[in-house]
């Protein structure tokens, strides 16, 4: 069993999961084992038995016992179902008995974003020997959306056509190692331009666009200690992150720059459209608020 763990898992980087994608389905499949084998590893002779009603029990389990939330409880199931699928693959199992397993709804949940005036005082209060490198690194996260690993992930040779007005982009490895090409607008060539010059290395050979105090190449860590403290600097503490600036520069290109949905996926490397939707909604929410706040609605003494 352990040496069929390891195929899985080299399978999973195979096609291209990301390191941390792969450590949480490692994970998953050793509670699943475990709920099965108990003391035990359980053998492939009672992975070829399992139905779908097994794999309830497993997710009655999830829900009651460990008290998993909907989300974990989709991604424990997604993962499990990757698990069959790879064990139909090698002709181990013949039927996949998660197909059928109905996956826990996710309450809908709004994520927190950044107004634009907030957003612009974030970048105001941005100081310190690193002030360059981290206004240039806040300011791709707000204009472009980027993950927080295909920040880190940027390569000099990645950034294009700087001194050619209106032509400039970036090239983005997003999730799976799929590429993309994103246009740096006039904001994010300025931010770059100014900060390249003390960009400083001791290894010429090194590739990274932005680097740490020791001229390496910044880690994700580093990034998000940095951003949680500007943020707190202006007022906004648990809750937000890196990730909430994704939301936000999606959100205000949404709002401000009046996106359509289709380009806002490509932009944000979506896989599904379904994923980019949630932007639409937090305008039906903001529509709603502002309406409940009409003069004519009565209001509460």
């Amino acid at each position: 069993m352990e040496k069929l763990i390891h195929n899985f898992l080299e399978y999973l980087e195979l096609i291209g999961k990301s390191k941390r994608t792969i450590s949480e389905y490692a994970l998953d499949l050793r509670v699943f084992l475990s709920f099965f084998g108990g003391q035990h590893s359980p053998d492939l002779a009672l992975l070829q038995s399992l139905q779908r009603k097994d794999i309830e029990k497993y997710t009655y389990y999830l829900k009651n016992v460990r008290q998993n939330t909907a989300a974990t409880r989709c991604r424990k199931i997604s993962s499990l179902k990757v698990f069959y699928d790879f064990l139909i693959r090698e002709n181990l199992v013949h039927k996949n008995p998660v197909n059928d397993v109905a996956k826990p709804k996710k309450p809908e949940k709004l994520p927190k974003y950044l107004t634009l005036e907030q957003s612009r005082i974030l970048l105001d209060v941005i100081s310190g020997k690193h002030q360059s490198r981290d206004l240039c690194m806040l300011t791709l996260l707000l204009n472009c959306g980027l993950r927080l690993s295909e920040l880190t992930g940027l390569n000099l040779g990645d950034i294009s056509s700087l001194d050619t007005p209106g032509q400039a982009f970036m090239r983005v490895w997003g999730k799976g190692g799929k590429e993309r090409i994103l246009f740096l607008n006039s904001a994010c060539v300025q931010a770059i331009q100014q900060y390249l010059p003390v960009r400083k290395t001791r290894d010429p050979g090194e590739t990274a666009l932005f680097l740490n105090a020791f001229g390496k190449r910044i880690g994700n860590r580093t990034v998000q200690n940095m951003v949680r403290s500007y943020l707190q600097q202006i007022g906004l503490g648990k809750g937000y992150s890196v990730h909430t600036l994704r939301h936000t520069a999606a959100t205000l290109l949404y709002q401000y720059s009046h996106a359509d949905i289709l380009i806002l996926k490509n932009i944000l490397g979506h896989s599904n459209v379904s994923t980019t939707e949630i932007y639409t909604h937090l305008g039906s929410h903001q529509v709603r608020k502002v309406l409940e706040n009409s003069p004519f609605v009565t209001k509460k003494e």
